[in-house]
């Protein structure tokens, strides 16, 4: 395990502050989707609001190479070329890597009073 220096550990526990509160977003968004089974009128409101919240988290990521590195991949949807319920999948899929990322980075390094305060 590689020792991590209290510089390092203050930048990312305010990583994992500052994503946490997007948590909330994906969650509502996954659960809008969820339950209209996937028969998404206003397609481009989801793609839209998807589209927003990975840029913020990719700003908020983006003051470490390290975490950076952990959505890089993730890209922001078009929803062009797709059928409706290809660009609903792969928006999904998207939102549940953020999720576990989040929860993870959180898990790994919010000092332990402060997952206690937001019921992590």
């Amino acid at each position: 395990m590689v020792a991590i220096n209290n510089e390092a550990k203050k930048k990312a526990a305010e990583i994992a502050r500052q994503s946490y509160v997007y948590i909330s977003q994906l969650y509502a968004l996954k659960e809008t989707v969820e339950r209209r089974g996937g028969r998404i009128g206003a397609r481009e409101q989801l793609v839209s609001s998807y589209n927003m919240i990975l840029r913020k988290l990719k700003k908020v990521f983006s003051t470490d190479p390290n975490f950076s590195s952990l959505i890089e991949h993730i890209e922001e949807d078009s929803g062009r070329g797709l059928s409706g319920i290809q660009i609903v999948h792969r928006v999904l899929l998207s939102i549940g890597q953020l999720i576990a990322t989040i929860e993870s980075i959180v898990r790994l390094y919010l000092p332990p009073e402060e997952k206690k305060k937001i019921g992590f």
